[in-house]
């Protein structure tokens, strides 16, 4: 027996030790590739990405949502109640120790029941109606985890822990993007705004301009319609605008946490440019950097322990058990007694309906959903980075595109106003031009705006080490 509970213990240490609990899982998912279709080489920084571009006012904002936002707050409770319940399926495995008062009474005839009764001798008084007898027990009780049934349930209720707080990580991650999402969009609202006034101002110099000639007879009255149609054109633009800039502020100062009359301030005039591409590191490294595939990985531990729970239901369990303290008795008078025992009960499942066989079959296929479901997350990953990589590669394209656009269009609207105030052309031409000009002012800061949204997905597609700790506050 002494070598039986020293092998126990050594059994209990080192499944309950912090490096067990704290082991990742094993499997590591269908990652073929060794390096992705875009690659970046260098390993993912250490540092959150929104650091890269350098904006106090974003990362104050960033850190406010974090600590503020009520679902991420949420989410540090659900991670703080799943830590509860692995704790709790502890309880089963671990020695328990309890103090019982008893107290009844009964018929004093009972005590003599299998004589028929307890006799008296003639000229006897005659014995009470009731008796009474009580305990107070000092009880503990040991279970001996032999085959370790208990550990592996205990073991996937740290994992189910772990795995909730690799939900809360993803959350926060989802999070900063749209937090920043949120401030670009304000940014770019108010850019576009400032852009339409300065459309409005070239349009109002236009006119003049074009009322000018109508006066000197070198314009139609047709020519200052058209004009005053253009200007009002473009200051239909403007309480759009400015809406649109009031509700991305609003929708801003909702993901920090703050009520809606407590507005967030941003203070950028315009859009940043992109900081240096972000180095992606290798497919298999998503695994370590992604808390959404961390969680997965760590549900597909705590499926394979369940299942291996459920096969060891099947065998015996062994327990130790004992109480001390005393026993009283009132008849006529109190009496009391010393007691103790202990004992030790082996409990072997024989026939229990179809409880076992069931809980093995259900912890088998969730063992076996959970891999399929890691597996496809995992390819999931893969590819949206390869597809945000090649994203922001097209956009940036796109956005060089409606850069070379916009500097051929203001070349040829300053050529047509020169020409038009010359007499050399008409103003049908300066009107086609400064269509094209705006337009293409337009496109730029939409396609701008685009790029920051393609870089922020790139980011979040990668993860990296800075997202770990993000759901309780240790970033």
């Amino acid at each position: 027996m002494k070598i039986t509970i020293l092998t126990l213990g050594a059994i209990l240490a080192s499944a309950f030790s912090p490096a067990a609990l704290a082991r990742g899982p094993a499997f590591d998912g269908p990652v073929e590739e060794d390096r992705f279709a875009e690659q970046r080489d260098g390993a993912p920084s250490a540092e959150p990405w929104w650091f890269s571009f350098g904006d106090p006012q974003l990362m104050g904002h960033i850190d406010e949502g974090l600590a503020a936002n009520g679902d991420i707050q949420a989410a540090y409770l659900r991670v703080e109640q799943a830590q509860a319940m692995a704790q709790r399926s502890l309880a089963p495995i671990l020695p328990s120790v309890s103090f019982d008062v008893s107290e009844s009474t009964a018929p004093y005839d009972s005590l003599g029941f299998q004589m028929g009764g307890v006799p008296s001798a003639p000229g006897e008084d005659e014995p009470p109606e009731l008796y009474h007898s009580g305990s107070a027990m000092l009880s503990g009780r040991i279970p001996l985890e032999i085959w370790g049934g208990g550990i592996p349930t205990y073991r996937a209720g740290r994992y189910d822990a772990a795995a909730t707080e690799g939900d809360g990580e993803a959350q926060s991650v989802a999070l900063a993007g749209n937090i920043a999402r949120a401030y670009y969009d304000v940014v770019a609202a108010q850019e576009q705004l400032a852009l339409l006034h300065g459309q409005i101002e070239t349009n109002r110099a236009l006119l003049e301009l074009t009322e000018l000639r109508y006066l000197t007879s070198e314009a139609t009255g047709l020519d200052v319609l058209q004009q005053r149609q253009q200007l009002a054109a473009t200051e239909a633009l403007v309480p759009g605008a400015r809406a649109l800039a009031r509700t991305r502020q609003q929708q801003l100062t909702v993901l920090l946490g703050r009520d809606v009359d407590d507005e967030a301030t941003v203070s950028a005039a315009q859009l940043p440019g992109l900081p240096p591409d972000p180095a992606t590191g290798r497919p298999l490294d998503l695994l370590d950097n992604r808390p959404d595939l961390k969680a997965s990985g760590l549900r597909l531990q705590a499926a394979g322990a369940r299942k291996n729970a459920s096969i060891q239901s099947f065998l015996p369990g062994l327990a130790l058990s004992g109480q001390v303290g005393t026993q009283a008795m009132y008849v006529d008078e109190m009496e009391t007694q010393e007691t103790w025992g202990v004992g030790a009960t082996l409990s072997l499942p024989l026939f229990q309906g179809t409880a076992n066989w069931a809980s093995f079959v259900e912890a088998r296929a969730a063992a076996g959903s959970a891999t399929a479901t890691h597996e496809q997350a995992v390819r999931q990953a893969v590819q949206q980075v390869e597809g945000a990589l090649f994203n922001e590669q097209e956009v940036g394209a796109q956005l060089d595109a409606y850069r070379r656009m916009l500097e051929a269009s203001q070349l040829a609207f300053t050529e047509a106003r020169e020409r038009y105030a010359a007499g050399l052309t008409n103003y049908l031409t300066v009107l086609t031009a400064i269509n094209a000009q705006q337009q293409a002012e337009l496109n730029v800061l939409s396609a701008h705006r685009s790029l920051i949204d393609a870089r922020i997905a790139v980011h979040e597609s990668l993860g990296g080490p800075w997202t770990a700790g993000l759901s309780t506050g240790g970033r």
